[in-house]
């Protein structure tokens, strides 16, 4: 089960690990900017096709990363990742966690 992933439901707040000054005027904003935002206002800020499914963060700051899983099978393919066992969303991400953990533990 991924550990660092997870599909967003399009419906979850998002919370970042930092605060963006430029970002104003939302249901969030304070003086210093933005770091939490509504579904709909991270989804007016950063639109994604209906289909697409969203990756972000797990944990607290769900908005530390964020991609659709098509882009990120996409790359981790063209890096070796054998993903034809995968069936579902998730096992598609559990491919790309362990591929990911094999690469930090010969780096290491």
């Amino acid at each position: 089960m991924a550990k660092r992933y997870a599909i967003w439901n399009r419906e979850d707040d998002i919370y970042t690990p930092g605060v963006d000054p430029k970002i104003q005027g939302l249901t969030y904003s304070n003086q210093f900017g933005t770091g939490h935002f509504t579904a709909d206002e991270w989804l007016m800020l950063h639109p994604a096709p209906p289909n697409a499914v969203i990756i972000c963060s797990t944990g607290d700051y769900n908005g530390g990363f964020f991609g659709t899983l098509g882009s990120l099978v996409q790359i981790y393919e063209s890096e070796g990742a054998d993903f034809s066992g995968a069936n579902t969303d998730e096992e598609k991400l559990d491919v790309i966690e362990a591929f990911e953990d094999e690469r930090n533990r010969t780096k290491g």
